[in-house]
């Protein structure tokens, strides 16, 4: 089913999505981040998460749970680590590389990143808070991978839906992501027909009416 849910996500944009869990009563945007890297040429990705919990600490540990969870991603999956505010980056060049080479499509890292010019090269997208040169280690240690977290105020389960595109990332509740794609559908077949109508030059005050 996940797979079918994605193939029918992946037609829209954004826009459209988060339009359609507000429909539902689901706020599901994430704040804040930017994209660094490149999309691919369809100029989105939606896949299903893997998720990281980070805490800050001093101590210098080695990101084990992290590197579980890059190796463990499979084939067209999002990768979703929430730092809890600590300082440095857990993200960088070889992060990016280990999880695009195990199949995932994007990193979403709610924190800072690092290695910029190597990750452009890599042709893979990341969404971060910013970038900084700093390491992880004696920053933040991972203490589960596959767990729930939570970034700007939205709930993420593994497994839920990811969808990012150049308008940010969203999260598609997993038991809700069928229903968004249906509404999706609906939603995409009436603004098709509302953008003929536009372009055939009829009044926007007539095309929308009282919608």
């Amino acid at each position: 089913m996940t797979k079918d849910v994605v193939k029918r996500l992946s037609k829209w944009y954004s826009g459209d999505i988060h339009d359609c869990l507000e429909r539902l009563g689901i706020w599901g945007f994430l704040p804040g981040l930017s994209l660094y890297g490149s999309l691919p040429e369809a100029g989105r990705i939606c896949g299903p998460a893997t998720t990281v919990q980070f805490v800050p600490t001093r101590r210098k540990v080695r990101s084990r749970q992290y590197h579980k969870a890059i190796d463990e991603i499979g084939q067209g999956g999002v990768m979703v680590v929430d730092t809890a505010g600590a300082s440095g980056s857990c993200t960088g060049e070889l992060m990016a590389t280990g999880t695009k080479v195990h199949g995932g499509v994007c990193s979403i890292v709610n924190g800072t990143i690092r290695d910029i010019e190597e990750i452009n090269a890599l042709d893979y997208p990341v969404f971060a808070k910013g970038v900084v040169p700093t390491t992880a280690e004696g920053h933040m240690e991972d203490i589960g991978y596959n767990v729930n977290i939570e970034i700007g105020g939205v709930r993420i389960q593994p497994g839920d839906i990811i969808f990012a595109d150049l308008d940010g990332v969203i999260v598609i509740p997993k038991d809700a992501a069928e229903k968004v794609a249906d509404l999706a559908d609906e939603l995409g077949a009436m603004e098709r027909d509302f953008k003929s109508q536009i372009l055939n030059g009829k009044p926007l005050y007539e095309v929308f009416g009282d919608i």
